[in-house]
């Protein structure tokens, strides 16, 4: 048996394991686990470079968890790439790429023993240390030539080393040789094809290189472009670990969107197309309202500091991950209702599996709370506060949206938390007027009845007490048509100068509520194109409600 044979024997044997998936993803997960750990013995940046000494106590956490989401991200970079370049199924691939992780232990396994037990330095690609090449070279320096020294070092496997500025170890050249090599091998099993086995491995060893320059190159051209001052380390203007981690969100999160989508198109579809934009519009409004209230209140803008900036991009994906989760633990909740109202739901058609289903609020759970929890504490507990809200509303043992009228109290809670948050975007604080909390608690209870309109007869046999299956559809209707009417009006005596157009609106809300043929849409639409223009007006005009300040 050739050696080919033998390979393609090993590869078909591991892509086709009938072990449970989450050991190799454990695995994966051990083998980062491992390599921090060693790194803290090896690499001079933690250890002292005169001795061999374990110190691990020194480990910043919040750098672990950066240096692991880098690795994730490498991870399905890699797999994407593999996926690609030979048509193989993604799952199959990362049966080989996970557990193959583990040859992240060669980098300080060889460093320690080609240094007699001392280490060498690791670091990130560092503006103003790794480019040298091009002002040894070129004679040149500046920020185009930190870039055209990056390209060189590229280009030469990794430039070389220097005992302070760090960069490519022997360890690290080891490591990714053998990467490499294992790529060639595996693309040509599966293409045959010499030429295609060799780009795969420079394509796979880019991937590598680029990806380590991204934390800090990447981070302060991200910086730069955006005209903010990002916390720095004093070791060569290297951004701060929580900046690294903060920034290393953001491709990870495209990344990780690409994988499951290359995983199941379908599923991936499926989750987009069951977002149900009305209600994903009303809760970004809920905070650009509360940005717009302490605008109008105190005349501030949001400081576009650092940590502002990622406070800005992360917030709408915690929440958006927030309500994916809590779409799909209601949907599980509402099968019964759904089989009704709602066939086209993936849950009911079995479009995506009732465990994958699972899997993926489990997911975006953990992904919620992560991206809450990288930006601020207030952040991560006003996500939490949004999530058990919807999931006491909708979820059994309490499930109380069984409740008539007064569950919808904790929709309203939610629509307020957000205006919160909003809030202390622009001043630091959550203190929110109390007259505002109240009229969003008290409308909202009311107005938010008119969700259970549509779900009428769904609601009626799995026997939820709503208004519309309490009073019947023609009475529920008037009476939630007014409920938006009195809250419209009592907006316009609230705020000066928007009595008519908020009676306008709420008129033209109870006539659409209470059209003989009910389209849910058509509410939503004039519902927030009102909730638009009053942050518009917000936005413009001069303090409305001056004794908001007493």
């Amino acid at each position: 048996m050739s050696w080919i044979e033998k390979a393609e024997n090993f590869i078909t044997s591991v892509e086709n394991s009938r072990l449970p998936y989450i050991y190799f993803l454990t695995t994966f997960f051990f083998a980062i686990l491992l390599r921090n750990f060693f790194d803290s013995i090896c690499d001079t940046t933690l250890s002292l470079p005169t001795k061999f000494s374990i110190n691990f106590h020194r480990v910043d956490p919040v750098d672990l968890t950066g240096n692991t989401f880098w690795y994730i991200s490498l991870a399905l970079m890699i797999l994407i790439a593999l996926h690609l370049l030979t048509r193989e199924n993604i799952v199959k691939v990362s049966k080989l790429v996970l557990p193959g992780f583990l040859i992240l232990l060669v980098v300080p396994l060889v460093d320690l023993l080609l240094s007699n037990g001392k280490g060498f330095n690791q670091s990130y690609w560092i503006p103003g240390y790794h480019d040298y090449l091009s002002k040894s070279w070129l004679h040149y320096s500046g920020p185009l030539w930190q870039l055209v020294g990056l390209i060189l070092r590229w280009l030469t496997g990794g430039g070389p080393y220097g005992e302070i500025s760090g960069g490519a170890t022997p360890g690290m050249r080891t490591e990714v040789a053998l990467v490499l090599i294992g790529i060639g091998i595996y693309v040509y099993v599966k293409r045959r094809s010499v030429p295609k086995a060799i780009l795969s491995a420079f394509i796979i060893y880019s991937i590598i290189f680029w990806w380590g320059a991204l934390p800090t190159y990447g981070g302060k051209l991200f910086a730069d472009l955006l005209g903010i001052k990002v916390e720095v380390a004093p070791f060569a203007g290297t951004p701060m670990p929580i900046t690294i981690l903060r920034f290393l969100l953001i491709p990870t999160t495209i990344v990780g969107a690409l994988t499951l989508y290359f995983y199941n198109k379908t599923y991936f579809k499926e989750l987009i197309k069951d977002l149900r934009p009305f209600r994903t519009a009303h809760y970004a409004l809920m905070l650009v309202l509360g940005i717009a209230i302490a605008t109008n209140l105190w005349r501030r803008s949001i400081p576009l500091t650092e940590k502002n900036i990622f406070i800005l991009i992360y917030t709408p994906l915690a929440f958006l991950f927030a309500g994916i989760f809590s779409i799909i633990t209601n949907n599980l909740s509402d099968y019964e209702i759904d089989r009704i109202d709602h066939p086209n739901r993936p849950h009911v058609t079995g479009i995506i599996e009732e465990k994958h289903y699972k899997v993926l609020a489990g997911l975006s759970f953990v992904l919620a709370i992560l991206y809450s929890a990288v930006l601020d504490f207030v952040v991560l507990y006003l996500t939490i506060l949004f999530i058990a809200n919807y999931f006491i509303y909708s979820v059994p043992p309490l499930r109380l949206k069984r409740i008539p009228f007064f569950s919808k109290f904790f929709l309203a809670l939610n629509a307020l938390l957000l205006v919160i948050l909003g809030y202390y975007l622009v001043t630091g604080e959550t203190d929110l007027p109390w007259q505002v909390a109240l009229f969003i608690i008290i409308s909202f209870t009311a107005c938010i009845n008119f969700i259970d309109i549509k779900n009428h007869s769904g609601d009626e046999r799995a026997g939820i007490k709503t208004l519309p299956v309490l009073l019947g559809l023609k009475k529920s209707k008037i009476l939630i048509g007014a409920f938006f009417l009195v809250s419209y009006t009592t907006l316009g005596i609230l705020i000066r100068n928007l009595l008519i157009p908020s009676i306008l609106f709420g008129v033209l809300i109870f006539l659409l509520i209470n059209k003989k043929k009910y389209n849910e849409k058509l509410v939503f639409a004039a519902y927030l194109l009102s909730l638009l223009l009053l942050i518009v007006y917000l936005f413009n005009s001069p303090s409305i409600i001056p004794t908001f300040h007493s």
